[in-house]
């Protein structure tokens, strides 16, 4: 009679306990160094590979790219945010009081316009933020914003240029010119 044989162990059979099979543990590895960006034999690069003055000075410019890209970003928004603001404002006055002193319905205007403004546009545009804007149009009426010395001598060589063509959103951000940052 056969004395029945004693199960190998999965060690000794040359198989992984996670894979079963010697074959599914080799492809298993190729995968995980394939991830890695290796060939089987190669070395990845590495971090310390690469020249550390080159790569510092690259680095370097990249961030300064981006970052003065970034600052003139910002000023231009907030030039326009600027014009922008002051365009409602002119138009809530010019609504409410035909350009003239406060209407009696000023504030309900103000308050019902903030209401609906923030619910179609979000925060920013409550009813405070709309008398803010409307006391900067009156802070700053047409007649003292004075364009950028460039913008002048341009509207110079034009003649009969209407008032309202510089009353527009990107003339209004010549006029309100944001300092530079870092200069």
């Amino acid at each position: 009679m056969l004395s029945p044989v004693a199960p190998q162990s999965e060690a000794a059979r040359g198989e992984c306990h996670r894979c079963r099979a010697r074959s599914d543990h080799e492809r298993r590895n190729e995968r995980q160094h394939s991830a890695a960006g290796r060939v089987r034999g190669e070395r990845a690069v590495t971090k310390n590979d690469i020249a550390p003055t080159a790569y510092a000075g690259l680095h370097r410019d990249i961030a300064d790219v981006l970052t003065s890209t970034r600052a003139a970003a910002a000023r231009s928004v907030n030039a326009l945010m600027t014009a922008t603001y002051w365009q409602i404002g002119r138009r809530i006055v010019e609504f409410e009081q035909g350009g003239e002193g406060r209407a009696a319905y000023g504030e309900a205007l103000i308050r019902r316009l903030g209401a609906d403004l923030s619910q179609r546009f979000g925060r920013g545009f409550g009813w405070r933020n709309l008398a803010q804007m409307r006391a900067f149009y009156l802070a700053w009426p047409a007649e003292q914003i004075v364009p950028t010395p460039s913008a002048n001598s341009a509207a110079r060589a034009v003649s009969g240029v209407p008032m309202r063509a510089v009353l527009e959103p990107a003339a209004l951000a010549q006029a309100f010119r944001l300092p530079l940052y870092g200069s």
